[in-house]
């Protein structure tokens, strides 16, 4: 199969590409040249310097991001090009918050929390002092870079502090948008969608742990990590409720892609939506990816064709994010975050590792009493990678997601939340009460028999990226 995969901003089909590779896929990855991008993928695919004179002959074209050349995608979707991505109307479900309302309000979901787009400071405080008694969502454009923008107030005083802050740095966004605080349990469903056939059977309901520390604590950034599964959408309440509503609305802009709602679920049941995404999410399809099973390509190639022949594993699955120093502003000089080896990663473990901004290079290593120079992961910037757990429960893929990263050593003050998935321990129930995400367990249910292959690799398991076809080895599963 012959792929073109379109990520100008760098962010997380790499793995997804190498997979292909690893198969005998024939890829053209492309890459927006930065700075901070050149090196991603070094020593491990070759990064084309241009897309759009290489469309023809393709057997699928995959846009990794949407608000990118929404005018090009739209024709190639009417001309009946294999796309997986967004086009215009469907970036604009998550980039115009306030669009994105009024579609599900279209569509009789009228449980939608009042969101407001302003284009001035002024604007803002004038409707911050005539709803005082408001608590507020601050919430920059649909998908902007700056993640850490995103402030849950806790009052009026320190959201007018935060914006006359951000006016001063020169960071307040030319658009952004206030969101009515809700009380409730924050959860997403998505599924996989052609407009030629609708929903994927399965849907993937999920959970995401954007701050940056431990409790929820610290700035917003693109994830830190999640836990997810999938489940029938006949058997999901969230997906009936919400995503499932919207789908008459999809066929008609033609979308082709994944689709995610992100809710909050209130004290009395009622389920929120808050935002689109209308693309791959990241981390969310590193951790999908571990969970389907075949050819990791064939599934996407069939949904543009209107087929829906998804495969996957019905576990609980958490992922873990590892990054470094300055992430999440990357505001350092580039080189250093680049060159930093990544070890621990072997054979064994390698199906439950997904890399991100990644490259292969030489380090050293004493090899037969002398050092010498051999080829080793490394990372080309501060969202790095991400350590993959599933099992039976939360709990069982939460252990085996840190048993994995245990086994990395990255040597620049590596970074990574130690809670990932513990707040669900209590918010599971709740939800089950309110007859919401049945089919997951926090704790119990210890019945997967997979080999555990997150252990310390012991002193005789060697480096697997001593050569490009050595590393692609390492991903047919």
């Amino acid at each position: 199969m012959k792929i073109l995969i379109v990520d100008p901003q760098n962010y997380n089909l790499l793995d997804f590409a190498l997979s292909c590779m690893a198969i005998g896929h024939d890829i053209t990855y492309y890459i927006e040249s930065t700075d901070r991008n050149n090196l991603t993928g070094s020593g491990l695919l070759e990064i084309s310097s241009s897309w759009e004179d290489k469309l023809e002959g393709k057997d699928l074209i995959l846009f990794a991001t949407n608000n990118y050349k929404n005018e090009l995608v739209d024709k190639l979707i009417s001309g009946n090009y294999p796309v997986v991505g967004a086009g215009s109307l469907g970036s604009k479900l998550e980039s115009d918050r306030e669009f994105g309302i009024d579609i599900l309000k279209q569509y009789n979901i009228f449980n939608t929390i009042p969101c407001k787009k302003f284009n001035t400071k002024y604007e803002c405080e004038q409707y911050i002092v005539n709803n005082s008694d408001q608590r507020f969502v601050f919430k920059p454009p649909g998908e902007t870079i700056d993640k850490s923008m995103t402030y849950v107030s806790r009052n009026n005083k320190d959201l007018l502090f935060m914006l006359s802050y951000w006016e001063k740095l020169g960071k307040l966004p030319s658009q952004f948008y206030l969101q009515k605080f809700i009380k409730g349990v924050e959860m997403a469903v998505g599924s996989w969608f052609s407009y030629k056939s609708g929903f994927s059977r399965y849907v993937f309901e999920n959970f995401e742990f954007k701050k940056l520390m431990n409790d929820d604590l610290g700035v917003a950034t693109y994830e830190q990590g999640t836990v997810g599964r999938y489940v029938l959408g006949a058997k999901s309440k969230l997906a009936q409720s919400v995503l499932f509503k919207i789908e008459s609305y999809l066929k008609q802009i033609k979308y082709i892609g994944y689709i995610d709602v992100n809710c909050i679920v209130s004290n009395e049941g009622i389920a929120y939506p808050l935002e689109f995404t209308t693309r791959f999410g990241y981390p969310t399809f590193a951790l999908q990816s571990t969970l389907h099973k075949g050819d990791p390509a064939q599934f996407l190639l069939d949904l543009t064709q209107g087929k829906d022949t998804l495969r996957v594993d019905e576990s609980v699955a958490t992922c873990v994010v590892l990054s470094q120093p300055d992430y999440p502003y990357d505001k350092i000089p580039v080189e250093q975050q680049v060159g930093i080896p990544i070890f621990g990663i072997t054979k064994e473990n390698r199906k439950f590792i997904k890399l991100f901004l990644a490259m292969q290079t030489k380090v050293p290593e004493i090899i037969d009493g002398k050092i010498q120079q051999v080829n080793e992961f490394a990372t080309t910037g501060g969202f790095i990678m991400c350590c993959v757990g599933v099992g039976g429960s939360v709990q069982e893929s939460q252990d085996r997601a840190y048993k994995l990263v245990k086994t990395i050593e990255i040597p620049n003050s590596l970074m990574y939340r130690t809670d990932i998935g513990d707040r669900l321990e209590h918010q599971i129930p709740i939800l089950h009460s309110l007859g919401y995400c049945n089919d997951m367990e926090y704790g119990a249910n210890f019945k997967y028999k997979q080999e555990d292959i997150n252990q310390k690799p012991s002193d005789n398991q060697s480096s697997i990226a001593r050569s490009t076809l050595d590393y692609l080895s390492t991903l047919v599963v």
